[in-house]
Formats: structure tokens, sequence, C-alpha cells
């Protein structure tokens, strides 16, 4: 079981490369969406109730932030 296994990931390195590749891009592009709509719903909420200013955070940081696998399964 383990030698077919690991027999198709050594006959197909290019599919299983791809499919790595593209699930992150998948992943960056997710996060990075649900960080910024998250900044969104922040400032609208800090408008509506007149609170201080809120600096937000740069797209460098945000991207950063998007990298991370985890962050699909934390609070942005």
């Amino acid at each position: 079981m383990i030698e077919s296994i690991l027999g198709f990931f050594a006959n197909n390195k290019e599919i299983v490369a791809a499919t790595a590749t593209i699930t992150e891009v998948l992943v960056i592009i997710i996060n990075f969406w649900r960080k910024a709509k998250a900044e969104k719903a922040v400032v609208k909420t800090l408008v509506a109730f007149e609170v201080g200013s809120f600096k937000p955070t740069t797209t460098g940081k945000k991207f950063l932030w998007s990298i991370n696998p985890i962050n699909l399964f934390r609070k942005a």
C-alpha cells in the first residue's frame, strides 16, 4: 500500500508539484481577501461609533500574514 502511494508520487512529480502550487496560491488569495474584508469591517465599525483612529495594515504585512496556511482557521 505505502509502496504504491510512494510510487505514484515518484512517477507523477509534476502533477503533485502543480497541485501544491495551486493550493498555496489559493490559500494566499483567500487569506488576503479575508484579512482585507476584516479590516474593512473594523473601519466601518469604528466610524459608526466615532472611536479613535485606526491604522490599517500595510499590503506587505497582509501578504506575509496570508502566506501562512494556518491562518485559514484563525480569525482575520
